[in-house]
């Protein structure tokens, strides 16, 4: 499914933002209910090395599987290989099923490095892919641009951001993780990130 976005604005950072070249398909399967994937999760907690060579082997077998593509990304990352998570996010928006918590991988990576622009882009895409399709839930994402939103002071946005994330999930940053985002915000803020962020709520909510 093509993920419908809101027309051009003829601003280049919300335009990019919104510019989704990939589609989004109805994903059947239930990482819980596969054996290999169910052990990953608390694999990666104690063995990376050892996680990650059984998410590499389950990405042979499921190639088009958003959630190995995750783990492949989020393990090659945190062992230090070069490029990554980005390259294997990147390969998992080409041949995987589901997108949002692919982009919002790429969007933590960038929040990582402090980079609001980027991350919010990918937050961005992650939402507008799930309130656009109605396939796959990223609440996550939901909830990072909630507490930007508060941080740009767009109250309605955070309000409706945050109500979607927690009627997915009840979570919320402690006090240090949200003031890393109101930090973010406040220092890199701009009227084109607060515009794009105002079009995913005027636009899908």
């Amino acid at each position: 499914m093509k993920v419908p976005t809101p027309p051009l604005t003829g601003i280049l950072y919300v335009d990019t933002c919104y510019q989704i070249d990939f589609e989004e398909f109805d994903e059947p399967r239930r990482w819980h209910d596969i054996p290999r994937m169910r052990e990953l999760p608390d694999m990666a907690f104690y063995n990376k090395e050892k996680a990650l060579m059984v998410a590499e082997a389950a990405l042979q077998e499921y190639a088009d599987y958003s959630f190995v593509y995750y783990w492949v990304a989020k393990l090659r990352g945190e062992i230090g290989f070069p490029g990554e998570p980005i390259a294997t996010c990147l390969e998992g928006l080409k041949k995987g099923r589901n997108k949002p918590m692919l982009c919002g991988a790429i969007a933590m990576f960038e929040f990582s490095r402090f980079d609001l622009g980027q991350a919010v882009k990918w937050w961005i895409r992650s939402c507008a892919t799930q309130f656009g399709c109605r396939l796959s839930n990223d609440s996550f994402s939901m909830l990072n641009l909630a507490y930007i939103a508060k941080g740009l002071d767009l109250p309605d946005c955070y309000a409706v951001l945050l109500r979607e994330a927690q009627l997915l999930q009840s979570i919320q940053f402690d006090a240090v993780g949200a003031e890393q985002r109101y930090h973010l915000a406040r220092t890199q803020g701009s009227g084109p990130i607060k515009r794009t962020i105002q079009l995913l709520c005027e636009h899908y909510l």
